[in-house]
Order: structure tokens, then C-alpha cells, then sequence
């Protein structure tokens, strides 16, 4: 086996097992990465240069593997144009999911604002990890709900399923803070009152 197929078979794989299996959930809020000063904005569009989320790297992999897989040749030279020709097309196809990961992560209800969904109800459906992002479904009237990227609001970690509440939204991002955050707040400060 070459390493054009090796790298095939890794970008077909991985993204497979997740949708089968829930056991790389670790590993794709550890391989995402959101490097915004490394994006360029094209009017609506956010153009990420440098894609390292799982579903980027392993699309990146696959047109690699399967490009340099079809052009390969026996001689030296060859080899040389069709690496160029496989990394600058992988690269592209990275670029271009994780652009489009971006885009459907910002996907907005056209019925509400961004305001109206302030102090809102919702429940963490991807895990909220202590310094990077998750994803929270918020519950609008009706039967309907939207579904926001997030991050915690003091930095912790968040499990999945936990009802939190919409602290503010900023570019897309909705900033949650669990619910029974201001249950234990006021407790405490009971019990300070009380102590006094």
C-alpha cells in the first residue's frame, strides 16, 4: 500500500466511526481549532486559511490521497508535480469544509433576533469544553428551536444536556452559563446574609 491510499483510507475512516460510533467526540473537540485572526472575510463568508477541525483535516486527507492516488506515475519528477498538485488540492478542499462547517454553525432562525433569544432557555447539545466551543439548542415558541455554536461563560466545561441560559450572543456565539448557576448564587448569598 502507498501512502496516497494510506491517507485515502484515514479520510474515509474517521469521519465513518463518528457517525457509527460517539467515541471520537474527545478527539474533535480536541483537534477544533478556531483561529479567527487567520480568516478573510469575503462579504458574507468566512474564509478560514488555516482549517483544523477533525471534518476539514479529514476531507483534506481524502482529496490528497485520492488525487496523488490517480496521478501516480514511476518517474522522480512526476512524483514532485502530482505532491504539489495533491497538497494544493487537498488544502483546498480542507479550506472549503471547514468554511462551510462556519457557515452552517452561523445558520440563524429568520423569525427571531439575536436579543429576543437573551436569557432564553436551551439545553447544551454538543459538550461546552472549558476553552473551546459547543453547541446549544434553544427552545423558541412553538415547536420549534435553533441550534447556536457556544461557549461557556466562566469557562468551564459544560456536559452535554445540561439546561443552560443565553448570557449574551456575540458574532454568532452564544455565551451560556448553566441554570442553576443563579440558584447556587443566591444560596450563597443566603447564607452570607445568614452568617452576617
Amino acid at each position: 500500500m502507498n501512502g496516497y491510499l494510506i491517507c485515502m483510507i484515514i479520510g474515509l475512516v474517521i469521519p465513518i466511526f463518528s457517525l457509527v460510533a460517539d467515541f471520537l467526540d474527545g478527539c474533535v473537540d480536541l483537534i477544533s481549532v478556531d483561529l479567527d485572526f487567520l480568516d478573510v472575510d469575503i462579504g458574507d463568508v468566512q474564509l478560514s486559511l488555516l482549517p483544523l477541525s477533525i471534518n476539514s483535516i479529514c476531507a483534506g486527507l481524502l482529496v490528497f490521497g485520492g488525487i496523488g492516488y490517480l496521478l501516480q506515475t514511476g518517474s522522480v519528477m512526476a512524483l514532485v508535480w502530482i505532491n504539489v498538485i495533491a497538497i494544493a488540492s487537498g488544502y483546498l478542499a480542507a479550506v472549503i469544509v471547514q468554511t462551510m462547517i462556519r457557515q452552517l454553525k452561523k445558520v440563524e432562525h429568520p423569525a427571531y433576533k439575536e436579543k429576543e433569544l437573551l436569557l432564553s432557555d436551551a439545553k447544551v447539545i454538543n459538550r461546552i469544553p472549558s476553552d473551546g466551543l459547543g453547541a446549544v439548542s434553544i427552545e423558541l415558541p412553538g415547536s420549534s428551536s435553533v441550534s447556536y455554536p457556544a461557549r461557556s461563560y466562566n469557562n468551564e466545561m459544560i456536559p452535554q444536556d445540561t439546561p443552560v441560559e443565553v448570557v449574551e450572543i456575540t458574532d454568532g456565539i452564544v455565551v451560556a452559563r448553566p441554570k442553576d448557576w443563579l440558584l447556587h448564587k443566591y444560596d450563597a448569598t443566603q447564607e452570607q446574609e445568614k452568617d452576617s
